[in-house]
């Protein structure tokens, strides 16, 4: 059985890997908010040029400056958003902060960094932005400036190139991106094309994370409990919509659709393929979670044993992002579990008793229960000592020694008159080095140490608190 409940554990573990619903927290964008700026002379009136002025970048044309937030120009003062960090500006024509040259401006500024945005996939990208009108693009095949004042802005075939921004804005811009290609770059420039009043770019905080594809326009995100509208909002010639694994049936065929599972719990994933040659895909929980079991130290189990005093990894499966957990105990005061609304936790006890731990899963279309009996047992082997009152010798007889962590570390004898020990032994050392007598007992030589009253101090680090130390009064007459 235990075999059957490992290979049901792994099995479990590869499945909620491959349909878990992933998370794109990590932003794509290296040094996004221009900060680090190191080199000899960086400051408004330089421009910055990679791997001496901001990491990350690179200049794409003309002269992109990195303005501090304190320095010689200091324009960022001025502006809300900017919160003490750096960011990168250029000019369009001839408006010129304090201190800045006036010769040699261009309306082509742009810089540009690397990284990957995938076709068939979409990304949120943001910025802060204040700018008359400016232009962010994935691009492939920008080289870095050479320093050439007069070349223009690079001249990427149009099929290399596709826009994310255009606009003017004066604060936070947000969109959902979705590359028609594979690109390589990130490129950010003035619009050359642009012919309004004199103005100045400003840009912080760029953030490009992979988010999902496909909108729910409806319910909780990643939940699905009836019908629900989902979205692809990309303009296409036709939409072919389907359901790739689990069941459920789909109403519609334009951008949005209504998704209805037809079973109970379980994944479900939607696709839809597009004319631009590539098929999006979310995946989706429906219905209440379902427990499957709750392991103990890694083992399927709905009863478990463990020794007083001793942390158990206590964890629920399949694990679902999207849910709600939330333990109880029923004897909080000798034990306790380290957290009462994760999956995963710890439990431990400070007496010797059985415990009983209550778990509700939760999420927007219901609950399930589950329970688990743990039983902490005191596995430390019991002794004796003897005699008492002793003359030469005193014995500690254990009931067995065949286990280390079933052993003290140290038995010591205290003087009650001095408070000092005047016997240690290690019993752990006794113990690798086999050298117990008739295999389970250790015998202390007591002839050389004044008559009077003693204390025998049998200390052990692994039991609770309480019980780390027992004491023996002991007699030597």
């Amino acid at each position: 059985m235990k075999v059957i409940y490992s290979i049901l554990f792994v099995f479990l573990k590869v499945l909620l890997f491959c349909v878990s619903i992933p998370s794109f927290a990590q932003n794509l964008v290296t040094n996004g908010g221009f900060e680090n700026i190191s080199g000899p002379g960086i400051n408004c009136s330089t421009p910055f040029r990679t791997p001496t002025g901001i990491p990350g970048w690179e200049q794409a044309h003309g002269s992109p400056q990195v303005q501090m937030s304190s320095g010689p120009c200091n324009q960022g003062d001025s502006f809300s958003f900017q919160s003490g960090n750096n960011f990168f500006f250029g000019l369009f024509t001839a408006i010129y902060p304090p201190g800045y040259p006036s010769a040699g401006l261009r309306t082509d500024e742009g810089i540009y960094q690397n990284l990957t945005l995938q076709g068939g996939k979409a990304y949120q990208v943001s910025m802060k932005v204040t700018t008359a009108q400016f232009v962010v693009e994935a691009c492939s095949g920008l080289t870095p400036y050479n320093g050439d004042s007069t070349i223009p802005i690079p001249n990427i075939p149009s099929n290399d190139r596709q826009e994310i921004f255009r606009q003017a804005a004066n604060g936070l811009i947000s969109t959902t991106f979705y590359p028609k290609k594979t690109f390589s770059q990130i490129w950010i420039h003035h619009d050359p094309d642009y012919s309004g009043p004199n103005s100045a770019t400003k840009i912080d905080d760029v953030i490009i994370t992979e988010v999902n594809a496909i909108n729910q326009l409806s319910g909780t995100s990643g939940v699905v409990c009836g019908s629900t509208q989902f979205q692809i909002p990309i303009a296409s010639t036709y939409y072919n919509w389907s359901i790739p694994t689990g069941n459920a049936s789909i109403i519609g065929s334009g951008n949005t659709v209504i998704v209805t599972p037809t079973t109970g719990s379980g994944y479900i994933t939607i696709s839809v393929a597009v004319d631009n040659g590539y098929t999006y895909s979310v995946t989706v929980y429906t219905g209440p979670p379902q427990l499957a079991y709750i392991a103990v130290n890694g083992q399927p189990t709905s009863y478990a044993t463990i020794c007083v005093n001793n942390f158990a990894s206590v964890e629920a499966l399949p694990f679902y992002a999207t849910a709600s957990y939330n333990w109880t105990l029923n004897n909080p005061g000798n034990a306790y579990i380290t957290n009462y609304q994760n999956a995963s936790t710890a439990f431990n006890s400070y007496t010797a008793d059985c415990y009983e731990l209550g778990l509700q899963i939760s999420n927007a279309c219901g609950s399930t229960y589950g329970n688990l009996t743990i039983c902490a047992q005191n596995c430390f082997y019991r002794y004796t000592v003897q005699p008492n009152p002793a003359k030469d010798y005193i014995t500690i007889e254990f009931e067995s020694a065949d286990k280390a962590n079933a052993l003290p570390d140290n038995i010591e004898l205290i003087s009650e008159v001095s408070k000092k020990q005047v016997k240690s032994v290690n019993v752990q050392e006794v113990f690798n080095q086999k050298k117990f007598k008739n295999g389970k007992a250790i015998e202390l030589d007591v002839r050389d140490i004044p008559r009077g009253t003693y204390y025998l101090h049998v200390l052990n680090s692994r039991q609770s608190r309480d019980k780390q130390v027992e004491r023996m009064r002991i007699i030597l007459e």
